[in-house]
């Protein structure tokens, strides 16, 4: 069984996250990363788990 939020997968959702955070780091300009580091490390509180992040 796995975890939901609402009618979503969590695990899709963490996997989004990813590929946004994918492309941030290879696209994004400085400001829209310092922007993302300062929120991600909130992402994991707001899901209420700890993140599986790709290395």
């Amino acid at each position: 069984m796995s975890e939901r939020y609402g009618n979503r997968r969590v695990s899709k959702m963490y996997a989004q996250i990813n590929e946004l955070r994918k492309a941030i780091r290879a696209e994004g300009s400085p400001a829209i990363q310092d922007a993302w580091d300062k929120v991600e490390e909130h992402i994991d509180f707001a899901y209420g788990r700890t993140a599986q992040r790709e290395a």
